[in-house]
C-alpha cells in the first residue's frame, strides 16, 4: 500500500469513528450537533458537584466546537453542524497541536474521573455499567462487552493506561474503538 491509500484508509478510519462520536454527542437526535448538545454532559458534572471538571470540559468543547466549525469552513457561530460538516471539520484540524497536546489529554482525565465513580484509579465493571445507563443504554450485554475490549489486559478492570490507550487509538484512526460511542 502506498502512502497516498494509507492517508486515505486512516481519513476513512477518522470519518467512521467521528461519524459514531457525532451521533454519540448528538443528544436530542435531531441529526446536528450544536453547543447546547455539547454542554450537556458538562453541565451534568456540576449538577453532580464535579464544577472544576465540568468547567474545563465546556471550555474544551467549546473550542472544539470553533475549530471543528472553522475546518468545515463555517464562522465559529455556526447554530449547527450536521454528520458531514462535523467529518469535514474534524479531518481538518484532527492533526493539530492544540487536538493532540490539550484536547484529548483534557478530555481523557475528565472522562476517566468521571466513570470512576469511587476515585480510586481504576474503572470496575460497576462503574462502567453506570456511565452507559446515565447515557440511556441499558443493554447490560453491551456494557459487559465494551467493558471487555477495554480491558486490554484482562485484569477485570480499566486502568488509567488502557483507558489513554483507547483514545490515544481512535485519535490516529483506529476504528475498532468506535463502539464506545453506539448508542445500543
Amino acid at each position: 500500500m502506498d502512502r497516498a491509500e494509507q492517508m486515505e484508509q486512516t481519513e476513512n478510519c477518522i470519518a467512521f469513528t467521528e461519524g459514531k462520536i457525532f451521533e454519540f454527542l448528538d443528544f436530542d437526535n435531531d441529526g446536528f450537533v450544536s453547543v447546547g448538545d455539547l454542554n450537556i454532559f458538562p453541565k451534568n458534572l456540576i449538577r453532580d458537584g464535579k464544577i472544576e471538571d465540568g468547567k474545563r470540559l465546556s471550555a474544551l468543547y467549546k473550542e472544539l466546537y470553533v475549530r471543528i466549525c472553522r475546518g468545515a469552513g463555517y464562522p465559529a457561530e455556526q447554530a449547527s453542524l450536521t454528520k458531514e460538516d462535523w467529518i469535514r471539520g474534524k479531518l481538518v484540524i484532527k492533526n493539530t497541536e492544540w487536538l493532540q497536546r490539550e484536547f484529548m489529554p483534557g478530555i481523557v482525565d475528565i472522562y476517566f474521573s468521571t466513570v470512576d465513580l469511587n476515585q480510586d484509579g481504576r474503572i470496575g465493571l460497576r462503574e462502567w455499567e453506570h456511565f452507559y445507563r446515565s447515557r440511556g443504554i441499558e443493554d447490560k450485554a453491551f456494557c459487559v462487552r465494551t467493558f471487555q475490549q477495554m480491558d486490554t489486559n484482562g485484569d477485570g478492570v480499566i486502568s488509567p493506561d488502557e483507558f489513554k490507550n483507547v483514545f490515544a487509538q481512535m485519535g490516529k484512526g483506529n476504528n475498532n474503538y468506535s463502539f464506545l460511542y453506539a448508542r445500543k
